[in-house]
Order: C-alpha cells, then sequence, then structure tokens
C-alpha cells in the first residue's frame, strides 16, 4: 500500500492492524528486511494476511475458496521448491541457501528442496 502522506504512516499501521484477517502490518524497511525484498519495488505498507485471509477484488463480500487455493505467497505458503533448469551460467546452489533458510519461520526447511540439474 502507498501514502499520500508519509506522516500518515503510523496511524494507517494502527488502522489496518486493527482490521480482521491482518496478520501485522510492516514499514518498507521492514518487508525488505523481514521478506528479503527490493525496497524500492514495494509500496510504504506490507499487509500480509492471516491463514484465512486473503486479500483482493472480489466481486461479493465473500468468495468461498477451495481448501489448495494459492495466493501469491505467504507464510502459510511457503513449501515451495526451487527449480532451476538449464541455467549453465547461473550460481552455485549454495548462493540460495542464506534465502532458503531465513528468516526464521518464513520457510519450512524440512521441506525446502532445491533441485539442481547436473549439466
Amino acid at each position: 500500500m502507498y501514502a499520500n502522506n508519509k506522516s500518515d504512516i503510523p496511524r494507517l499501521q494502527r488502522l489496518i492492524g486493527s482490521l480482521k484477517g491482518v496478520e501485522q502490518v510492516l514499514t518498507r524497511a521492514e518487508a525488505a528486511e523481514t521478506y528479503h525484498l527490493m525496497g524500492n519495488r514495494i509500496g510504504d505498507i506490507v499487509v500480509p494476511g492471516d491463514e484465512h485471509t486473503v486479500f483482493g477484488n472480489l466481486d461479493a463480500e465473500y468468495e468461498k475458496l477451495p481448501n489448495n487455493y494459492r495466493t501469491h505467497g505467504s507464510e502459510y505458503e511457503v513449501t515451495v521448491p526451487l527449480y532451476v533448469f538449464n541455467a549453465h551460467l547461473a550460481p552455485s546452489p549454495i548462493t540460495f541457501l542464506p534465502i532458503i533458510r531465513s528468516p526464521p519461520g518464513f520457510l519450512d526447511n524440512r521441506d525446502q528442496k532445491i533441485f539442481w540439474p547436473k549439466t
């Protein structure tokens, strides 16, 4: 989310944080550090939903989604394999381990796998 007036950010954080379905409200800097994002590519406020909430435009107030429905990703959908195929000039798999293993609790390291085919 982008704020028209940066001085409104603390008030917006409190207001948005009180809404049902909002797990947390992060500033750009907090989100960039927590989720390894490029700060210049995200809004002033990042609002992850809780385990049962997906944000988006709907034609009605509520939409029943299948249990296996995936959103753009959340801390509740973090077990995602990383596949690199036919990338002869790509860095070694070890390069990606700090991203895959942190921040603590963000990815489930027990199930996380890197598939790196031999060329």
